[in-house]
């Protein structure tokens, strides 16, 4: 890097300023993007001061244990700008120039992001020189009026965590005061909340004898101008909670401003804000608005929620149906048709139903990344997800589509097997397994009999239990407990089939235990022994009977082995 007059320097930088602060966005970026235009090469320093000044920071007060800087973008393991510790081996004399624009720069806010950098590296003997200059710096830039009030709410913000890490509490106290009057600057001004919300989070936290006294007011304050916003009048409330004595009103006024403004929605906007009742009401006892606000939710029908069924059509390869259906039923006898089609995994290989999502991730990023909140019966909220949990249940969604398209195959393959060698009902193969018991044979027999007369619902309701109760025989014989003990005041009873299936983990073949999973209990799957034993579907369709049969045949076919 070649070297700068610092005349140069101060005039280059004064310039760049003064044309931010001409443009609609007056921030670091934009002076960046001004020092860029007047460099002179890859070796002219103001590209090092640009990077300076390039770094994206998405400072959490919460966070003060690392520097807020990371890169604008991160492509391949190359970054721009690199780590701040990283840059003076990559660019020497960096830090020098650095050191020298901090000193010159007219604006608070560059000379604060330059000497906080400096800090970050811990540079030269005396590095908490450039900390102490850095959070003078930021409290001149909160009143400033270069950038947004969001900037000046960081500002104050990555103030006080300098000083913490300083250990000076004389600067703590300095930087507590300037906290208290931005805070009351951007109540008068009527800024939008976000900025302010970030202050009233860094003064909350402080320990009670260093919270300021303002602090009740300024809660009040913000209360009055911007608690007719629900969700603004849920966080207000979290962070009056933190110094109120008695907080329970608060909570309670918080659950019914949900409630009203659920009163004045529609559709999935109505049933969200119920939603967020009722999580506030059962986490503080409200039980009463609980109850009222589930009432509320389980009353709305689909028309209600604005929910429209949507039809899409898709081409069904029907020669590669037939080929599948074919190669169950074969030609040779009804025992050896259905034990192939009891060896299918209707949901197919999980990792590759996991590498088919994390594509659908990177070509559609997006849809990752806003919260997914997904409806069960009676209205009920069964997951909100976001990132990677939107990610893993997404590969559960796929399995259980995967289980829907070999449904078809199952129906066609259980009427092809009936019409080559006689009724399924008339078969003993189920009989011929340890883990079935005969009284639960005599029920699948039962059940065959109905789905073959065309009624696939009465044939469901019948399967349902079986499947469950030979995975408890199965449960039994490798040792998984299926009760547990009374504990106080709980009374004992029997663990649940999605409990029997974990416990089975590493006891049962992967692909068959994620399979009765998604097929049996999983929410977000299939969810058919539970849709159909708690009354929660109206009718069953011939494909999830098909697959209930199939499943059947599918555990006719295990064995414990002895070990």
């Amino acid at each position: 890097m070649r070297d700068i007059d610092e005349e140069q320097l101060a005039e280059t930088l004064e310039a760049a300023c003064d044309s931010a602060l001409q443009q609609d966005f007056h921030g670091l970026f934009t002076v960046s993007r001004q020092l860029k235009d007047s460099a002179e090469g890859a070796d002219d320093p103001l590209l090092a001061v640009a990077c300076g000044l390039d770094y994206h920071v998405p400072f959490f007060e919460d966070d003060t244990d690392q520097h807020p800087y990371g890169p604008q973008w991160l492509i391949e393991g190359e970054s721009y700008p690199a780590p701040p510790e990283m840059v003076e081996e990559l660019v020497p004399g960096t830090y020098s120039t650095w050191e020298k624009a901090a000193a010159l720069a007219a604006v608070p806010a560059v000379r604060a992001r330059l000497a906080d950098l400096l800090w970050v590296v811990r540079f030269g003997s005396e590095p908490y020189r450039y900390a102490r200059d850095a959070v003078d710096a930021y409290v001149e830039a909160a009143f400033d009026d270069f950038g947004t009030e969001v900037d000046r709410s960081m500002a104050i913000r990555r103030a006080f965590a300098i000083a913490s890490e300083l250990g000076d509490q004389e600067s703590r106290r300095s930087v507590i005061t300037q906290a208290v009057a931005l805070s009351e600057q951007q109540l008068a001004e009527g800024e939008p909340p976000g900025a302010l919300m970030g202050l009233l989070r860094l003064l909350v936290s402080l320990k009670p004898d260093e919270r300021p006294e303002e602090l009740t007011e300024l809660l009040d304050d913000a209360f009055s101008l911007f608690g007719h916003d629900a969700w603004l009048r849920r966080d207000l409330t979290e962070l009056a909670v933190s110094v109120a004595t008695d907080p329970k009103d608060l909570r309670l006024q918080s659950a019914q401003a949900f409630l009203e403004l659920a009163n004045d929605s529609r559709g999935i906007a109505r049933l969200a804000h119920l939603q967020t009742v009722i999580d506030i009401a059962t986490s503080h006892g409200f039980n009463d608005l609980a109850s009222e606000a589930r009432r509320a939710v389980e009353s709305m029908s689909d028309d209600d929620l604005g929910l429209h069924e949507v039809a899409v059509e898709f081409d069904i390869p029907e020669l590669e149906i037939q080929r599948i259906v074919d190669s169950i039923v074969g030609d040779d006898d009804i025992e050896s048709a259905l034990t192939r089609l009891g060896s299918h995994i209707p949901t197919g290989d999980r990792e590759a139903a996991q590498r088919h999502v994390e594509e659908l991730q990177a070509e559609h990023p997006l849809q990752f990344l806003v919260t997914r909140i997904v409806i069960g019966p009676e209205n009920a909220i069964i997951e909100r997800s976001s990132g990677d949990d939107t990610v893993q249940s997404e590969v559960v969604r796929h399995q259980a589509d995967t289980a829907r398209l070999f449904g078809i195959v199952a129906v066609a393959a259980i009427t092809e097997i009936a019409k080559r060698y006689g009724p399924l009902s008339d078969s003993d193969w189920f009989r011929g397994s340890d883990l079935i018991e005969p009284e639960i044979a005599d029920r699948v027999q039962r059940a065959l009999e109905v789905y073959e007369a065309g009624d696939s619902d009465t044939a469901a309701h019948l399967l349902a239990p079986c499947t469950e109760r030979i995975i408890r025989q199965i449960a039994i014989a490798v040792g998984v407990p299926v009760t547990y003990e009374p504990t106080g005041s709980r009374h004992g009873g029997v663990n649940s089939l999605g409990k029997l299936l974990r416990g089975l983990e590493g006891l049962l073949d992967e692909r068959s235990r994620c399979y009765l999973q998604v097929l049996l209990v999983d929410p977000r799957g299939l969810n058919l022994r539970n849709l159909v034993a708690h009354g929660l579907i109206g009718r069953v369709g011939q494909i999830e009977a098909a697959l209930l049969v199939q499943s059947i045949c599918h555990l006719r076919l295990m064995e414990i082995a002895n070990s």
